[in-house]
């Protein structure tokens, strides 16, 4: 049982300590470089924060982006682009017209103003509800201390167990020769009589 503890604790350390450096590199990403949807390895995280996709997408939603290619975006996907006023935007493709794309959001009852393809950023390759809120919540400096307190305290509290076990141990070494001694020199006063 023990061993097993042992592994699930490691695991989630493992996890804590991928998404702590998940959260510090989000945090200078857009903090430094003015990257809102940073995408190491052609793959970035969003987070949906309107339900002007719905039902596709909810608010909280977190979306799994791949960096746009030559031949996006294609009509009927769903990209990411950067809207000069209001920064990122997930909408879907519904026309393109050389290098013009239109865009709406599957609850809007208009289009988008077309703007130009080099604004798309990504196109959407995977949704998972209301994960976002927790990305969210990392990309917060409250968050990352936060995350780094939890995974903190799961790493020092096995030590302080394990300590506080090793202590018991020595206290019950020291009685049992506190007895011995007793009973050794009780022997020695029984011989001298």
């Amino acid at each position: 049982m023990s061993a097993a503890r042992n592994i699930f604790r490691r695991v989630i350390l493992v996890l804590l300590a991928a998404a702590l450096g998940y959260s510090a590199y989000l945090m200078s990403a857009a903090g430094l470089a003015r990257n809102q949807l940073p995408m190491p390895f052609g793959v970035g995280l969003a987070t949906v924060e309107s339900n002007s996709m719905v039902p596709t997408f909810a608010r909280g939603d977190l979306l799994v982006v791949g960096a746009s290619g030559k031949d996006d975006p294609a009509v009927g996907d769903v990209v990411v682009y950067r809207d000069p006023t209001i920064g990122l935007v997930v909408h879907r493709v519904v026309a393109v017209d050389g290098d013009l794309v239109t865009t709406q959001g599957d609850a809007n009852n208009a289009t988008d103003e077309p703007f130009d393809r080099s604004r798309v950023v990504g196109r959407v390759l995977l949704v998972i509800p209301m994960l976002g809120l927790l990305v969210g919540v990392l990309r917060t400096p409250l968050g990352v201390l936060a995350l780094l307190a939890v995974t903190l305290l799961l790493a020092e509290l096995p030590f302080r167990r394990h300590r506080d076990e090793e202590e018991d141990e020595r206290e019950r070494m020291r009685a049992e020769i506190a007895e011995l001694k007793a009973r050794r020199g009780s022997e020695n006063d029984d011989r001298e009589r």
